[in-house]
């Protein structure tokens, strides 16, 4: 049989072009269109990073069905650092989803054992122009989804067990309380139910099995439920109703808003 490495002999090259050419495509556009006020949901960040006291109180502030978590930390972190400008997480979003396109790659090529061709659709997808309005004007509202999502995936691969079921229980408790990321939550959740049956119950299925229950607790415990036609927090009592927002995400993530839910990108995550 003939060696597949063989079929694409320079495919590491080009890869490597496109990946560099990519980015400092979109690193260009961003430099050229960021600015420094803040727009959308931004300043509920900001509101919250300026005048909530406590570590705990800012991570865990809901918004919306949803908690603020990591972006809440990094606005902390920069107005401690004096740095107020919004072009600053305009360019940690996209140094994000740079990371996020770098994971992916990783996932690539440890799935299939070697590079092809093909490879060069995904710094294509995970860094096209097209997410440059969330970039700019939303960051982190949508965009921890996929570097979260990619992050655990990434995990599969490291062989340390104990160290990588520390790091993704880690990485589902941030993204529980980030945003829209707790749309990963739910998905993991859902494959390690799945996991639970696929063989015998041995001692990684029980594993399995804990970390789903660990991931929907999670879930359930940061999502509201949010009264759509009152627009306003009920006392997040209504599992149903937690669940059926997570469906709406999901949803709304691959097929509607694409502008603010880089459809490309959650396709090629999903």
């Amino acid at each position: 049989m003939e060696n597949p490495k063989k079929k694409a002999p320079y495919a590491r090259v080009v890869l490597l072009i496109v990946t560099l050419l990519s980015s400092l495509y979109f690193g260009y556009q961003l430099q050229y269109y960021s600015v420094d006020l803040y727009a959308g949901d931004s300043w509920h960040i900001v509101d919250v990073a300026l005048n909530e006291h406590g570590l705990w109180n800012g991570f865990s502030h809901q918004h919306g069905p949803h908690r603020m978590g990591v972006a809440y930390l990094l606005y902390s972190t920069y107005f401690n650092l004096g740095i107020a400008s919004a072009s600053a997480h305009a360019y940690t979003q996209g140094a994000l989803w740079l990371f996020s396109s770098l994971l992916a790659l990783f996932i690539s090529r440890k799935s299939r054992g070697y590079w092809t061709y093909a490879d060069v659709i995904i710094p294509i997808v995970f860094l096209y122009p097209g997410l440059l309005m969330a970039t700019i004007r939303v960051p982190y509202i949508h965009g921890f989804t996929v570097f979260f999502a990619t992050a655990i995936i990434a995990l599969h691969y490291l062989k340390r067990r104990l160290l990588r079921q520390v790091l993704t229980l880690v990485i589902l408790f941030c993204a529980a309380f980030t945003f829209n990321s707790n749309l990963v939550v739910l998905a993991f959740a859902g494959f390690s139910f799945i996991r639970v049956f696929q063989d015998s119950l041995n001692r990684a299925e029980y594993l399995a099995y804990l970390i789903f229950i660990f991931a929907l607790g999670m879930y359930l415990l940061t999502t509201a439920d949010l009264d759509q036609s009152a627009a306003t927090l009920e006392g997040s009592t209504s599992a149903l109703g937690m669940l059926m927002y997570g469906l709406e995400l999901t949803t709304n993530f691959v097929f509607l808003q694409a502008h603010e839910f880089q459809l490309w990108v959650g396709i090629a995550v999903l």
